[in-house]
């Protein structure tokens, strides 16, 4: 009987997380960050932070997008993070 429960406790853990099944529609990175957190029904503050930090680091590490960026580039900023 022990092993029963302690299974239906395994089951239900690991089915607890939340994923997000829908396709993103938006085209700007933080459009489909915001989209995405919405998708998980995190709060609105979560939201705002998350979209914060991704802004705070495209500006700290002056980044363009990877396909933009020459492999010496890509290097260079891995080494910087």
């Amino acid at each position: 009987m022990a092993c029963w429960r302690n299974t239906v406790r395994m089951n239900s853990h690991n089915n607890s997380r939340k994923t997000s099944a829908r396709a993103v529609k938006s085209t700007g990175l933080l459009d489909q960050l915001r989209e995405h957190i919405r998708d998980l029904h995190y709060s609105l503050r979560t939201e705002e932070v998350y979209a914060y930090g991704v802004k705070k680091f495209i500006d700290v590490y002056e980044t363009k997008h990877q396909r933009d960026m020459s492999r010496e580039q890509e290097a260079a900023l891995v080494a910087k993070a």
